[in-house]
């Protein structure tokens, strides 16, 4: 009974094991994603910094800058967002206009009559499925 209770001990704490392993690489792979340059940038950018042109001294005690330097605007940072690959000649051909000439018999004349009859005969099926 005793050796049968350890054993269950040990598969209880194996379990417990597993899932703390599992746990900790979960966390591992979540702390490399917010470390990640390109995910750190984004949040930052959502954050609403923004990066500066150039560098700039800022003196505190005197509440000055050196060079007359010009604050950041989200105008000047950069895209994080690579722009779109060039579609290539061959996959942007010119389009094609193709040009139909009129049915004959389409316009008035006998044809029509026997035309309109039938377009009649199918309204009226129609009108009979909705009441």
């Amino acid at each position: 009974t005793q050796m049968q209770q350890a054993s269950f001990a040990a598969t209880s704490l194996q379990t417990q094991s597993d899932n703390l392993a599992a746990r900790e690489q979960t966390l591992h792979d979540e702390l490399q994603n917010l470390r990640d340059p390109q995910d750190l940038a984004a949040r930052a950018q959502q954050a609403g910094m923004v990066i500066p042109q150039s560098s700039c001294t800022v003196r505190l005690a005197a509440r000055t800058t050196e060079n007359n330097c010009t604050p950041a605007t989200p105008d000047n940072t950069p895209s994080l967002l690579p722009r779109p690959p060039k579609k290539p000649p061959v996959l942007d051909p010119h389009p094609i206009i193709v040009t139909v000439p009129p049915v004959p018999g389409s316009g008035t004349g006998s044809g029509t009559g026997s035309h309109h009859g039938h377009h009649g005969h199918r309204g009226h099926q129609h009108d009979t499925a909705r009441g």
